[in-house]
């Protein structure tokens, strides 16, 4: 029965650029039994032009929907619901969550059900004033969809409006992105928690309405169904992977805006603004968009594809995001493959994020992000290969190709191997203007100043030395309103290799993180990963050394990614030499901060590796002005 499933579906793909007509007729076929409650919908409908034609969009493309059943999945949503990790539960998760039976909307659907979603969101869009600025395809995609993807299907409509209707309504709100605006600042104080132990499909609406909690996956499924019920278009955005950070897929939410503007929302962000910048900084290469309705994006259509782009249900938006532009890229002539991908950099291989057939040596790629390292690949057995030289877009969308120059040779100076992230700027911003004092008595009111941190650091490794002082107390304190974001304090005597390890007596409250890494013990474990951070007002931490001691040297280390060159680590820098892939400029011992290399070509892209320990790294450039650049 499921392999007739699979079979259904892709004759449901191959019809899906058919005619309306017979895909309608595909999708009543395919409900088989149920194909009676169908037919009662569109008789329902017969009378009422648009309500015909969205209860046919919803029809035609029902076949590819479904939700996963099992009681596996709802002993999973139960533990996760109580925050309960359980080892042995998730090795059987594991084993059975492929297993799960898959029950297709068309099967069991009911015309009562789809009639109420139908009535509900013409009902609430035809009360808005700004849905006279849109299309009727527009409120089919963004509005009218019963479901996201393959959550349980469940009535929500009708709850989560009279849950929040009430905001708009009471302020009488006429502009989409204001009601927007106010509904997400109220989604933002449910405090939804960040939890990531159970992998599990959609979870649906009447879960997530009882339990605010989840990954990128339920922060964006959640808007949406406050967001469309009521009567807010609203989508889910998304890039397969980042140019410049290593989790991979990642989404955020995007309210459509009545110019057909894009605007991008992140749930725990929950300013909507025109002129604001609602993304999260980090690097997208390229953005896609889920869809309800089939779409052909990129090459889906074509044989031999990477399946990373099957996904027809999804379709290209960079251009809402970075504006229109092309790449021409040179590839070389011999080559075999009908297709260049779009290749970025991510934990030591090259991955694709686009697809372009390879035409008289040249590789045309649409719609890219500004400022971003890509490098033309190709596939060889499970793996990619180069297939030219790396290249960004200019701010102009001119197209610059690094190729190396071998013999222009240049000195580069080296200080880290993976980009600072914007949430570590962040915490390392908090840590300037903090302050050391000392005392002989274990309260404040008589501790003397004796360092404040006068920029925001550079390096994860800062050590100050000082005039000698003698004391038994040590208090930290970040400026007002800062929290502390400290992964290491080390104290140390003239007289002592060591640093000497004191205890902690008081602390202002911990910030009880999602995944349970902030703790107060961290601060003195000398590991530079683990981290303390605290709530905002007050913020102190003080240390009991036990006696008195005499101190002229401490090491402090903001929260950070430990991502900045070692003393004592071991290195090895790579240029990148097109279709010849990379070669190495050899392997060097860091004695300090930095690296210093002296034979490397100019215009290259470098990656640079730390054979001692770690995995993050990424590509970065040379700029004229002396600086290493991650794009």
């Amino acid at each position: 029965m499921k392999l007739n499933y699979v079979c259904l579906l892709v004759f449901f793909l191959f019809i899906s650029s058919c005619s309306g007509n017979r895909r309608l007729q595909f999708a009543l076929d395919f409900a088989g039994d149920n194909r009676g409650e169908l037919e009662k919908v569109l008789d329902y409908y017969k009378d009422s032009t648009l309500k015909y034609r969205a209860a046919c969009f919803l029809i035609e493309n029902m076949p590819y929907y479904y939700a996963y059943s099992g009681w596996q999945l709802d002993s999973m949503k139960s533990l996760r619901s109580r925050k309960v990790y359980s080892q042995e539960a998730m090795f059987e998760w594991a084993q059975k969550a492929y297993g799960l039976e898959k029950v297709y909307d068309c099967k069991v659907i009911t015309a009562d059900y789809l009639i109420r979603n139908i009535d509900c969101a013409f009902k609430v869009w035809n009360s808005r004033s700004w849905c006279r600025c849109y299309s009727f395809d527009e409120f089919c995609e963004y509005v009218l969809p019963y479901r996201i993807s393959n959550e349980p299907l469940e009535d929500w409509r009708t709850g989560y409006y009279h849950k929040y209707n009430a905001l708009l309504d009471t302020m009488q709100v006429t502009d989409v992105v204001e009601a927007a605006d106010i509904v997400a600042k109220s989604l933002k104080a449910a405090n939804f928690y960040y939890i990531a132990d159970y992998p599990l499909p959609h979870v649906g609406a009447n879960y997530l309405d009882q339990n605010k909690m989840g990954t990128c996956i339920e922060t964006t499924d959640y808007p949406v169904y406050v967001m469309r019920a009521l009567g807010i278009p609203i989508a889910i955005d998304y890039f397969l992977e980042s140019p410049r950070f290593s989790g991979g897929m990642h989404m955020w939410n995007a309210i459509i805006d009545t110019t057909g503007q894009t605007i991008p929302y992140y749930f725990y962000d929950y300013k909507i603004s025109r002129s604001g910048d609602g993304t999260d900084k980090r690097k997208k290469g390229k953005v896609f968009r889920k869809s309800w309705r089939v779409q052909r994006i990129g090459n889906f259509s074509y044989q031999g594809v990477d399946s990373r782009f099957s996904d027809c249900f999804s379709f290209d938006v960079t251009s809402d995001y970075f504006g229109a532009n092309e790449a021409l890229i040179d590839v070389p002539e011999s080559l075999d493959e009908e297709y260049v991908y779009l290749g970025i950099f991510r934990l030591g291989e090259f991955v694709p994020i686009d697809t372009a057939k390879a035409q008289k040596a040249v590789a045309h790629f649409r719609n890219l992000e500004q400022n971003v390292i890509y490098t033309p690949i190709v596939r060889k057995g499970s793996a990619y290969v180069s297939a030219g030289y790396p290249f960004k877009l200019n701010d102009n969308n001119q197209v610059h190709q690094f190729k190396a120059d071998k013999s222009n040779r240049q000195s580069i100076l080296l200080k880290r191997k993976y980009p600072m992230q914007v949430w570590f700027n962040d915490y390392l911003r908090n840590i300037c203007g903090a302050t050391f004092a000392y005392g002989a008595k274990p309260g404040l009111s008589d501790s003397k100043l004796f360092y404040r941190i006068p920029s925001i650091p550079k390096t994860n490794f800062n050590a100050v030395n000082f005039e000698t002082i003698q004391c038994r107390y040590i208090h930290f304190c970040p400026v007002e309103n800062n929290p502390i974001e400290l992964a290491d304090l080390l104290f140390y005597s003239r007289d002592t290799i060591n640093a000497i390890v004191p205890k902690v007596i008081g602390c202002s409250e911990p910030f009880t993180d999602p995944e349970h890494l902030s703790d107060i013990s961290h601060v003195l474990d000398q590991d530079p990963v683990t981290f303390f951070t605290s709530l905002e007002n007050p913020c102190y931490i003080s240390f009991d050394f036990g006696k008195m001691v005499e101190l002229n040297r401490i090491v402090y280390i903001p929260r950070n990614d430990d991502n900045y060159v070692w003393n004592g680590h071991l290195y090895e820098l790579f240029f990148h030499d097109g279709a010849n892939g990379w070669q190495s400029l050899g392997k060097r011992m860091a004695t300090g901060a930095h690296l210093v290399y002296e034979n490397a070509p100019g215009n290259s892209v470098f990656l640079l590796r730390d054979l001692s320990k770690g995995k993050e790294e990424q590509l970065f450039y040379y700029s004229e002005t002396g600086e290493q650049v991650f794009p």
